[in-house]
C-alpha cells in the first residue's frame, strides 16, 4: 500500500499553501529585523557624524569683549599713544570652507577690537566669532609703527586652524608718510611666506566724537602674495588715525586662492569691512569689578 503524500499537492507536487505562508512570514520577519538593525546603525552613524562635525558660529558680543578686557593683567600703557580699551566696529563680511558639505559663517553687524598694552607697543585683538579672530602685534619705533606678528584663527566643524605670521622690519604706518610713499612688507609662518608692498594712498578726515572736531586718517593699502604651503593673494586697506595710530577702519580678506598644501577646502576669509562705530573706554582705575558706567563715544568716517 502506497504511503500518502502528506503535505503535498497531489496534482502538482508542490507544498501546501499553509507551509508557503509560514516560510514567507519568516522571511518577512527576518527582512524586517535586518532593516531595523540597518536603520539603527544608520541613525547612530548619523548622530555620531553630526556630533563630531557639528558646526556652530557664535558671535563674540561687546559684553564678551569687555569681560575679556577686564580679565587681562595690568600692563603699562606708556609705550603706546593708543588708549587701551574695547573699540566697537560696524562689520560686514564672512568666512567659508568647502570641507565636508561646505559652510559659510556670516559675521555679526558689530564686532570689537581689544587694544591692550604690549611689550613694545600694543596688541589689537579682533574676535568676531568664537573661534574666528585676528590679533596684530604692533611696536612703536623711531621709524613709526611696525607689524611684528599676526595671528589668524578659523574654526569649522569644531576644528580650529591657527596660523601665526612673524614679521621682520615691516612698517605698517611709518612716522613719515607722505602720499605715494611705499615700502616692502614680508611676514612668514611655518612653510609659507607672505611678501608684497604697502603704500600711502589717501588722507581723509574722521570724527572721534559725533559732531566733534575732525582728525586726519591715513589710508594704507597693503597687497601681498603667498608662496610655499599657502598660495594666493590678499589685499588689505587700513585707515589709521594719523596722531595715535588707532585703526579707524579696516577692509580686506585672507588668501583668495588656495590654503595649505593646495587644499581648496582650506578656510577662506571672504573679506570684512570694519569702520569704527563706537568705543567703550574702561578707565584703568575701574577695569575690574567696577559698576561705574562706561564712557561711550561714537565716530563717523
Amino acid at each position: 500500500m502506497a504511503s500518502p503524500c502528506v503535505g503535498r499537492d497531489l496534482a502538482f507536487g508542490k507544498p501546501h499553501a499553509g507551509r508557503r505562508r509560514g516560510v514567507t512570514l519568516a522571511l518577512v520577519r527576518r527582512a524586517g529585523l535586518i532593516a531595523a538593525v540597518v536603520g539603527v546603525l544608520v541613525l547612530a552613524g548619523l548622530g555620531a557624524w553630526l556630533m563630531l562635525f557639528r558646526d556652530t558660529a557664535e558671535p563674540v558680543t561687546v559684553e564678551d569683549a569687555i569681560t575679556s578686557f577686564r580679565m587681562e593683567p595690568e600692563g603699562s600703557a606708556s609705550a603706546s599713544p593708543i588708549p587701551p580699551g574695547v573699540y566697537v566696529y560696524g562689520t560686514d563680511g564672512s568666512e567659508s570652507t568647502d570641507a565636508l558639505t561646505g559652510v559659510t559663517h556670516r559675521y555679526p553687524n558689530r564686532s570689537t577690537i581689544i587694544v591692550a598694552a604690549a611689550d613694545c607697543g600694543v596688541s589689537l585683538a579682533w574676535r568676531v566669532l568664537k573661534g574666528r579672530s585676528t590679533e596684530w602685534r604692533l611696536c612703536q619705533t623711531d621709524g613709526g609703527w611696525q607689524l611684528r606678528a599676526q595671528d589668524e584663527r578659523h574654526t569649522f566643524y569644531g576644528q580650529t586652524e591657527r596660523t601665526t605670521y612673524i614679521c621682520e622690519d615691516t612698517p605698517i604706518l611709518p612716522a613719515r608718510h607722505p602720499l605715494g610713499a611705499s615700502w616692502p612688507v614680508e611676514c612668514a609662518t611655518d612653510g609659507a611666506t607672505e611678501t608684497g608692498m604697502a603704500r600711502i594712498v589717501a588722507r581723509r578726515p574722521w570724527r572721534p566724537v559725533a559732531g566733534g572736531r575732525s582728525r586726519a586718517s591715513v589710508l594704507v593699502l597693503k597687497v601681498t602674495t603667498f608662496s610655499g604651503d599657502i598660495r594666493g593673494s590678499a589685499r588689505y586697506a587700513f585707515w589709521f588715525d594719523e596722531v595715535t595710530g588707532l585703526p579707524v577702519r579696516r577692509a580686506g580678506g585672507q588668501p583668495s586662492d588656495r590654503g595649505r598644501g593646495g587644499d581648496d577646502r582650506a578656510a577662506q576669509d571672504a573679506g570684512s569691512d570694519l569702520p569704527l562705530a563706537e568705543r567703550d573706554v574702561l578707565p584703568r582705575a575701574h577695569r575690574r569689578g567696577s559698576s561705574e558706567r562706561r564712557r561711550r563715544t561714537t565716530s563717523s568716517l
